[in-house]
């Protein structure tokens, strides 16, 4: 019949030993060793193959796990990781086939497998093992793999999710069975006999407990804040957090109570009981080491719990203890594996004799087998991304999954400690300061969700100090520049700390051999320029009058001169940048062209600070031209002066600017009275030259010559210094002159587009006309010379169905741009009004490649939060 896999004993021996259970002694029935002849490689399966081996198989998976949490990170730790993950999986299928071997030569085995012990054991530890290779492959395949992975992964956990409760109902069985029969059997004293019960339950729950605190510390990470019930509920999920942290300290000083008594119960079954056979140290028997093995993977559970609860109460004292705990993990594992290597070796070459008794049907292994298999699943449910397993293409405008950030206390405790840090008065928590930081009343979009506190720092390592901060106790920051942004990329949507930098207001370096300047973020364009005059150079990005250089920075704007010097973007050297954990790094070094590595400077222009924190700007500068000079033409419509605008870029005439102006913006223009004039209030081609005298005489003639072929009116000239600025400055203040014409309760929705130069005529002519089919007071504007536009309407803030018309009106321009191979915003970024129509201009995939960069800089997701894109899990 063969050989009971764990005892050894032959299933057709007496249930009980001789003499068991009559008080008197009983002999050692441990084996002992000698030499004989080399067993077959069959007979050597059938005699020595067991459910240790596969025990062995999920502990080593364990250990892969456990060393890819581990809270301290070393040099050549995730090698170590990766090569455990692939010794899990060439021991593993190194098992299986001896498994298969098993069955194929003994077909009666595999019906035991799901109905009788020893058998069921075999295969309870087959499947557990396979729970470690599903979570590994998940944490050391993924940043290799491309999303195939993802896929394969959620069906082998839906697939290992059915088998497991059909699995747990053949094991609940089998166990129920068998324990209506439980006698219990001694071989050693009293006090052994009692120290091994509580072992059965000891090892057990150290791994239990620790998954239940990953489970129940992951879920209330998990909460869905300002979702559903929590919405309505502020203090839930604060009271959830305070009763899972509670409730792992509570389990996890029991867990640390059952690891000491299973300790205790190990030793003195090492020592008290007679010693191991001469010439082995190392006890060999293989239901021994089973113990062991699986003490291992249950204390995976118990450092994973350890490592949560660190975290959770931000203390680096048990994050190190934790830390130490995977140590001594791996070092437990290293032993147990060569001593199952050494039992292997000597079972093959030496044959036993063995006298044996029978054990209670109700063994430790049994116990371990259940227990370890819920923690499994608990492990699997509760510390893997449960949400990028079931994530499919249905499941991608799912309501978002919000990042979990601090409590108000630990809030609290980290404005206590940027004061300490900066002092009492770089962090204001006054109403109104909170309020001028998280909203403005020319932005499209606006949100009631303010700022708690605002830091200003006065340096680099002000700045540092502040993200260090919010990054230990999980604060969002939010950079604040000039605050005059126009898609919400200021406001505060999850709370947290606006870091304002006005104080940052120096420039730090002008050198005027090699055009250049090195600037702090509070810096202003406008302010820039006057005081770098006298070098015969200036800084040519010029979008609204208040912006300062950080803000222009985070959202890569643009402005007036953009046709003929570029975006921000083209004008920027290099940065200094203070990372979400505190890292500061600069972008590159100074010279106006290099190879070295990749461009980290374009990529944190137009990141809207979520990224990180910018706190010094190298510029590139331009010489102050010799000439300008502004003239305006007008034409019958809209679409004539947007024909003109391309044909005179076709033209190859090197405009320094080109803007359009429609009648209603035009009227705005004379309403502000900022210039002596008062210009026809028709569609308005305005231009700006500059260069030499001649060139600007030759470029004049040229653009005037095209505006008549295309129906202009008139063609005039600002000969007047005085008069060309006020103008320009007409044009640039054209928004905020339009916000000073509103009436109580009127808004008005700014946004803007670009597309191909070729399209742009179509879109500028449908766009107007269904503007002025709302019947509201609205303006076409933009740097046309690059196919960039703006709308601005003006409507009562207070009718919800002018609200409704104003924003179709928008998303329609919007989406038309895409549909032209256009983009949503040319210069004003996405922040939270756009977010939408990047998905639909890029598509998802390439959103991802962009959460992933963000998420290698900033794990925590503290960086401007909400701006962009949304967290991870909300697709």
């Amino acid at each position: 019949m063969g050989k009971d896999l764990e005892t050894g004993s032959d299933e057709t021996s007496p249930g009980r030993a001789e003499g068991a259970g009559n008080g008197k002694p009983e002999e050692d029935t441990r084996p002992t060793h000698q030499p004989s002849k080399r067993q077959g490689y069959i007979e050597w399966i059938q005699d020595h193959f067991n459910w240790t081996w596969f025990t062995c198989t999920q502990s080593t998976g364990g250990v892969a796990i456990v060393l890819s949490e581990c809270p301290k990170r070393f040099h050549g730790l995730d090698a170590i990781g990766t090569f455990v993950f692939i010794l899990n999986i060439v021991i593993f299928l190194c098992f299986n086939g001896l498994l298969i071997t098993r069955w194929v030569t003994k077909p009666s085995t595999i019906r035991k497998s799901f109905t009788t012990p020893p058998e069921c054991l075999l295969y309870g530890a087959w499947w557990l093992s396979l729970a470690t290779i599903i979570m590994c492959t998940q944490r050391y395949g993924r940043p290799h793999c491309g999303p195939w992975l993802d896929v394969a992964m959620r069906v082998c956990f839906w697939f290992y999710a059915a088998c497991s409760f059909l699995s747990t109902t053949a094991q609940f069985i089998v166990i129920g069975h068998y324990t209506a029969n439980f006698r219990l059997g001694s071989n050693s004293g009293v006090l052994l006999t009692v120290l091994h019960a509580m072992l059965t339950g000891t090892v057990a729950s150290v791994g239990t407990s620790g998954y239940t605190i990953t489970v129940l510390l992951g879920s209330a990470r998990s909460i869905p804040v300002g979702y559903g019930y929590f919405a309505t509920h502020p203090s839930a999920p604060e009271v959830l957090t305070i009763f899972a942290d509670w409730s792992s300290v509570f389990l996890w000083v029991f867990t640390f109570w059952a690891f000491c008594v299973a300790l205790f119960i190990s030793l003195a079954d090492m020592f008290v009981r007679k010693s191991a056979p001469p010439g082995l140290p190392l006890k060999t028997n293989m239901m021994y080491n089973t113990i062991w093995w699986a003490s291992i993977f249950g204390n995976v559970g118990f450092t994973i719990g350890t490592i949560y609860l660190g975290q959770d109460f931000e203390s680096e004292t048990v994050l190190w203890v934790s830390t130490v705990m995977v140590a001594l993990l791996v070092v437990m594992w290293v032993v147990n594996l060569v001593a199952m290597g050494k039992a292997i070796v000597v079972s093959m070459f030496l044959k036993p004799e063995v006298k044996q008794i029978s054990v209670p049907s109700w063994t430790t292994g049994r116990v371990l087998l259940l227990t370890t298999f819920t923690g499994t699943l608990a492990y699997l449910l509760g510390i893997n991304e449960t949400s990028s397993f079931v994530r499919t293409s249905e499941t991608k405008t799912a309501a978002p999954i919000e990042p979990v950030y601090a409590t108000k206390t630990k809030l609290e405790i980290a404005i206590s400690e940027l004061r300490a840090l900066l002092g009492e008065d770089a962090v204001s928590t006054d109403d109104d300061v909170l309020h001028d930081h998280g909203y403005s009343e020319w932005s499209s979009i606006d949100i009631e969700t303010l700022p708690v506190a605002v830091a200003y720092p006065k340096s680099t390592a002000d700045v540092q100090e502040i993200a260090k901060c919010c990054t230990r106790h999980k604060i969002p920051v939010v950079p604040y520049s000039g605050g005059s942004s126009l898609e919400a990329n200021f406001s505060a949507p999850f709370g947290g700390v606006s870091v304002d930098c006005a104080y940052m207001d120096k420039i730090v370096a002008l050198r005027p051999d090699d055009m250049d300047v090195t600037v702090q973020p509070a810096v202003g364009w406008m302010t820039l320029n006057e005081q770098i005059k006298s070098s015969g150079l200036f800084f040519p990005v010029d979008p609204g009058p208040s912006a300062v250089i950080g803000g222009m920075v985070d959202t890569g704007c643009s402005g007036t001169n953009a046709v003929r010097y570029g975006t921000m973007r083209d004008w920027v050297v290099n940065l200094t940048v203070v990372l979400a954990d505190g890292t500061v790094i600069k972008t590159r070094r100074r010279p106006r062209k290099t190879a070295a590595g990749y461009n980290l400077t374009s990529l944190f222009v137009g990141s809207e600070g979520t990224l990180g924190l910018v706190t010094e700007i190298t510029l590139k500068l331009a010489v102050i031209p010799q000439k300008t000079a502004v003239a305006l033409a007008t034409f019958p419509s809209i679409r004539d002066a947007a024909s003109t605008s391309a044909a005179v870029m076709r033209a190859g005439i090197p405009i320094a600017a080109m803007e359009i102006m429609d009648e209603v913006q035009m009227n705005v223009v004379n309403r502000a009275g900022s210039t002596k004039k008062k210009w026809a209030e028709t569609p308005t081609l305005m231009f700006k030259f500059s260069g030499t005298p001649a060139s600007v005489a030759e470029q004049v003639g040229q653009v005037k010559k095209l505006s008549k072929a295309n129906k202009s009116g008139s063609f005039e000239f600002t000969a007047d210094e005085a008069e060309q600025a006020a103008l320009w400055s007409a044009r640039k203040e054209s928004l905020w002159s339009m916000l000073a014409l509103r009436k109580a309760g009127e808004e008005v929705w700014s946004t803007d587009v670009a597309v191909p130069m070729s399209r742009l005529a179509d879109i500028v002519e449908v766009s107007k006309k269904e503007m002025d089919e709302l019947g509201l007071f609205a303006s076409i504007l933009g740097h046309i010379g690059d196919g960039n536009f703006h709308e601005s309407i003006m409507y009562d803030a207070k009718d919800p169905e002018q609200r409704r018309k104003v924003e179709e009106c928008v998303y329609r321009m919007v989406d038309r741009a895409l549909e032209m191979e256009g983009t949503c915003t040319g210069e004003h970024g996405i922040g939270i009004g756009k977010k939408s129509s990047l998905v639909k201009e890029l598509g998802i995939d390439t959103i991802d490649v962009m959460r992933k960069l963000k998420a290698s800089l900033d794990p925590l997701w503290i960086m401007n939060p909400g701006k962009i894109f949304d967290a991870p899990g909300e697709t």
